[in-house]
């Protein structure tokens, strides 16, 4: 018997299936088992298409070829909880920045309102200085005017 139909009569063997409910179970005939389990026919690539998708847990590179162990190897799903839980943590640090450059902006509003007030205040200064200036000047003329008036 070749090896491939031993393979196949395992899988049965390990399912604890008879031959008629694996016969029935991959939709084949009894007696197309049954010749397989003597050796006399080698499985055909339906039947081992009927078999890996029936059970899926089975290695095709072990049923067809012989190589490997007669169950797939598990496939370990990548864990992202590591990633996500950064990603969180990114989020929220984010979220913190902007509410305060929003507080940032707002203050800076603010402050150049201020700013903008205290140029306007500076001008004033610099008007009224210049004015105060004047009128010193005249009210200095004023006084010498009357003193020379006096004087006479």
């Amino acid at each position: 018997m070749d090896e491939i139909n031993i393979r196949v009569l395992s899988i049965m063997d390990g399912k604890q299936l008879t031959k008629s409910g694996f016969a029935s179970l991959l939709e084949i005939s009894l007696p197309m088992l049954t010749h397989i389990s003597t050796g006399r026919n080698k499985p055909g690539l339906e039947l081992i298409q009927k078999i890996l998708i029936k059970f899926p847990e089975i290695n095709p590179d072990w049923l067809i070829l012989g190589v490997g162990t007669m169950k797939r190897s598990a496939v370990e799903k990548p864990n992202f909880n590591g990633i996500i839980a950064e990603i969180e943590l990114i989020k929220d640090c984010l979220v913190a920045i902007e509410q305060r450059t929003e507080q940032v902006l707002a203050y800076h509003k603010i402050v150049h309102r201020e700013i903008s007030y205290l140029n306007d205040l500076d001008q004033l200064l610099i008007e009224n200085q210049s004015i105060t200036s004047d009128l010193k000047i005249k009210l200095a003329a004023i006084n010498k005017n009357i003193e020379f008036k006096l004087r006479d």
